[in-house]
């Protein structure tokens, strides 16, 4: 799931498919869909490092500080773009 996040902001985040490598081969190494969710996260939590998560905490810091997230300037005009649909 994390891929897929911050996938979404990929653009922003330079380098972002050499830099989530790791996580990619992580994903290959993970235990089958059948395995119980315990499996699971024992083996998840023993493939995830200490390099993972500096990864990820400086990935998420490019998305909050860059530009993507950060807070407008209110002294100067700005636009704000939504994704609005009258569907429902």
């Amino acid at each position: 799931m994390l891929i897929g996040l911050f996938g979404f902001y990929a653009r922003w985040l330079a380098f972002y498919e050499d830099r989530i490598d790791p996580w990619r081969k992580i994903l290959k190494k993970r235990p089958p869909a059948d395995a119980s969710d315990a499996e699971q996260a024992a083996k998840m939590n023993k493939l995830w490092t200490e390099a993972d998560t500096m990864l990820l905490e400086n990935l998420k810091e490019e998305i909050v500080s860059g530009p993507m997230l950060k807070r407008p300037d209110w002294s100067r005009p700005f636009f704000v773009k939504t994704n609005w649909s009258s569907l429902t």
